[in-house]
């Protein structure tokens, strides 16, 4: 029973960040912060001290995937790291990698999707080509600029459809 009211407060939690993230362009902290609190809780009242652990190390996870994006100059939004603590909180570090993975995969080929249908690749490709010459080459700050010829991707939706495609892997 543990098992499903993690893997349902997990599925709702990630649709209704996709559903902010596609209206407002954010998530939320009102939705992924009482998660993590109430995964902690559930954590370590069914499982003890080692689901707490659990917990704990899917939340440590998505803080160093935080710090691991800010080396490329701020890859994800904190909300959408927040949201990646709620999954890891809630699953655990094993599953929170196999997500990410999932994830990964799908909002880059939903991402190339949005440019080829707007027509933005090229200048895309340039961009991305010009951050890493600064950033690589010259050893400069450099950092991703959110626009992109209009096209933007809420990435809460990735990481909703990569964690449905992550406990359909399990």
């Amino acid at each position: 029973m543990y098992i499903t009211i993690n893997m349902a407060v997990t599925m709702v939690t990630v649709l209704v960040a996709a559903v902010t993230d596609i209206r407002t362009g954010k998530v939320y902290n009102a939705v992924t912060i009482p998660v993590i609190v109430l995964a902690l809780v559930l954590s370590a009242a069914h499982l003890g001290w080692e689901g707490l652990a659990q917990s704990l190390q899917g939340i440590g996870l998505a803080l160093g995937l935080w710090l691991f994006s800010n080396l490329f100059g701020r890859v994800m939004g904190g909300g959408d790291i927040k949201l990646l603590a709620a999954i890891g909180s809630l699953q655990g570090p094993r599953f929170l990698l196999l997500a990410l993975a999932c994830s990964i995969l799908i909002g880059g080929g939903l991402a190339l999707v949005l440019l080829l249908a707007r027509g933005a690749t090229l200048q895309c490709f340039r961009r991305i080509y010009s951050w890493l010459f600064q950033r690589v080459i010259c050893q400069a700050p450099a950092e991703l600029s959110p626009q992109t010829g209009g096209v933007r991707l809420p990435y809460a939706v990735p990481i909703a459809i990569g964690t449905l495609v992550a406990f359909l892997a399990l």
